[in-house]
């Protein structure tokens, strides 16, 4: 129905704002990625790792508060009759997280001459999509296309990860979320 639509509507307009930042700030420090992996394998990995942990928590220090409010901000740029947007919201903006590493991937995927596996890791995390709505909303409505959004999100830009032996290693590297919080790990911290 086309209240539910709108509903659904508003709460992704505000979550996906987040997007365009993780694009632009990729697309900015792809160059010195490419670079960087002519000069020195560990430069370059240090500098994929920094993008990583810059999209990565920017990203959660925008889905924390964002989950709490969610529902008062619609309030604000919507006005009352949007106030469900407000939980669709505070599940939705979780998806950035997924987001944000698949865009940190992307020059990984180039300069590692492997976007032919970006294009499988999309069309699954597509079908995931596709099949968890048709059973999800049905029942949870806007709620349940959240759901299937982060999780078709998870699978194509990160545990997709684990099923090819060429994308295995970073995979295994987004796993030591240590590495997210701890700068001292690389002596070179800037993009």
């Amino acid at each position: 129905n086309d209240k539910a639509v709108g509903i659904y509507s508003a709460a992704t307009r505000i979550s996906e704002v987040w997007y365009f930042y993780s694009k632009a700030i990729s697309s900015s420090v792809s160059p010195s990625i490419y670079k960087a992996k002519e000069i020195s394998e560990t430069l370059y990995y240090q500098k994929i790792v920094n993008l990583n942990r810059l999209l990565i928590l920017t990203s959660i220090f925008v889905a924390i508060p964002m989950t709490f409010v969610s529902r008062d901000i619609i309030n604000l740029l919507f006005g009352n009759e949007y106030i469900e947007a407000g939980n669709i919201l505070a599940i939705h903006i979780w998806a950035s997280l997924f987001v944000c590493m698949g865009v940190a991937t992307s020059p990984w995927f180039i300069a590692e001459r492997l976007t032919h596996l970006s294009m499988y890791r999309t069309l699954m995390g597509a079908i995931i999509n596709v099949v968890l709505n048709f059973f999800l909303i049905p029942k949870y409505a806007g709620i349940g296309a959240a759901i299937a959004t982060i999780v078709a999100q998870a699978t194509a830009s990160f545990l997709i990860h684990a099923t090819h032996q060429k994308t295995r290693k970073y995979f295994i590297s987004k796993l030591n979320l240590s590495c997210l919080f701890n700068c001292s790990i690389w002596q070179d911290t800037s993009l």
